[in-house]
């Protein structure tokens, strides 16, 4: 899985001309409830580039193909909540649920294909 999510991240920086490390950091940014990234530089150039990252727009195919790559299933007690009481979770919790409800279907569909 490592080098397949590396190999996506190079695709998706060549695409859109940056880099693999603007690339994740746009990522992170996007993610629910990240509300910030502290950003860590060795040289003044690597703190431009990742400043520049805020520039760039990941697309929603570029969001989904990280996401169905990274993706980890949950584990106790979030799929038994998911399955059990979504209806009482905060708004924060639902935006994991409805991922991982998806995630289960889509393994689901693999299973029976």
């Amino acid at each position: 899985m490592f080098y397949n999510l590396i190999d996506l991240l190079q695709d998706v920086a060549s695409k859109h001309k940056v880099t693999v490390p603007q690339v994740v950091l746009a990522w992170l940014r996007d993610r629910p409830n990240v509300d910030s990234i502290v950003l860590s530089a060795r040289t003044k150039e690597q703190l431009h580039e990742n400043i520049a990252s805020y520039s760039l727009k990941l697309t929603k195919e570029d969001i989904s193909q990280i996401n169905d790559l990274t993706e980890l299933e949950p584990i106790y007690p979030l799929w038994h909540r998911a399955m059990n009481s979504l209806d009482r979770a905060s708004n924060a919790e639902k935006v994991y649920f409805d991922e991982y409800i998806k995630l289960m279907e889509s393994k689901n569909r693999s299973a029976h294909s």
